[in-house]
């Protein structure tokens, strides 16, 4: 993050200080300033992320409720299952959809 500007800025205010340089202090606290910019926009990138992932579920959620719970791919009748419980026809035939 910023720790690293953080510090080095506080060096160089402290060595403007110590030694009556007003350049090396103004350098100093911009430093400063950066370092804690760097770290409110790694913050930020955090909170956006939380976010992006939060829309992303209420998005799966929303979807769901549009299916009416539904996975996608299933019918609402249960028509075009794989297995019907080996009903038979009329004809005697077993009605099965994995009949040719």
């Amino acid at each position: 993050m910023g720790i690293t500007d953080k510090i080095t800025g506080r060096v160089k205010q402290a060595a403007g200080d110590l030694t009556g340089d007003e350049r090396l202090r103004e350098e100093g606290l911009t430093e400063e300033r950066k370092g804690d910019a760097k770290e409110q926009a790694a913050k930020a990138d955090l909170r956006a992320e939380k976010e992006r992932e939060n829309a992303d579920q209420l998005r799966r959620e929303a979807a769901r409720l549009e299916t009416g719970g539904r996975s996608e791919g299933s019918d609402a009748d249960g028509a075009g299952r794989a297995d019907r419980g080996g009903q038979t026809d009329r004809g005697g035939q077993t009605d099965r959809a994995d009949r040719i």
